[in-house]
């Protein structure tokens, strides 16, 4: 690991995102660093699953983090990804270019990766070992994928983690569908948004939203 990780971190550094690909706009990266930040305030260790990597973009910060024991990759590798705005394309969008990419960060360990290529309709909730406490959301942007995917990972996550969505202005028809089924479960969760599109839903005794920064 480099040894200006744990500054840059704090400080919120976007730098981080520098080595690879990421279609993020810096303030979803900064809103990004702050949960991972949150997340490993409260876990010496801690478990990261994303859905929806590409080139491993959003993966840098993690890929390097000491604090990340490991990282569940799960994309079922389309050349073309469809949102509300219609189909969009994924060049190179394979496995060994994302973890090629990724090794090549100075001071990462890209062996705690795991690579899911499938969608998680088809991946048994019991197969996630060990549990993530903290999931990210970026596949497909639909109502019926997003949907799907924060379903998985209210069934895989700690309960007392938390699931995050990318692009929350496009998937707001999903989020609200979503919030309302939580309520109706009587989990505790709290639901709020960071800086520019990050909606977050801390279950349980999380309170990621209440550590700075």
């Amino acid at each position: 690991m480099t040894n200006d990780f744990e500054p840059r971190l704090a400080s919120l550094d976007t730098a981080l995102f520098q080595h690879v690909l990421s279609q993020m706009p810096e303030e979803d990266q900064r809103s990004l660093l702050a949960l991972q930040a949150a997340v490993r305030a409260r876990h010496r260790q801690f478990v990261y699953l994303e859905i929806g990597s590409y080139q491993g973009g959003s993966l840098q910060p993690f890929v390097v983090d000491p604090c990340c024991q490991k990282i569940i990759s799960i994309d079922l590798r389309l050349s073309k990804h469809a949102d509300a705005r219609g189909l969009h394309p994924y060049p190179e969008n394979t496995t060994a270019k994302m973890i090629e990419s990724l090794g090549a960060i100075p001071g990462a360990d890209a062996r705690k990766i795991q690579s899911i290529e499938t969608g998680t309709d088809r991946i048994k909730p019991e197969a996630i070992q060990p549990r993530p406490h903290f999931c990210f959301i970026d596949g497909e942007h639909t109502a019926a994928t997003v949907m799907r995917d924060a379903r998985f990972c209210l069934s895989v996550v700690e309960p007392d983690g938390c699931i995050a969505f990318h692009d929350a202005n496009l998937i707001y028809g999903a989020l609200d569908t979503f919030i309302k089924e939580l309520s109706q479960s009587g989990r505790a969760f709290r639901p709020y948004v960071l800086p520019e599109t990050i909606f977050v839903i801390d279950l349980g005794a999380a309170s990621y939203g209440e550590v700075e920064p």
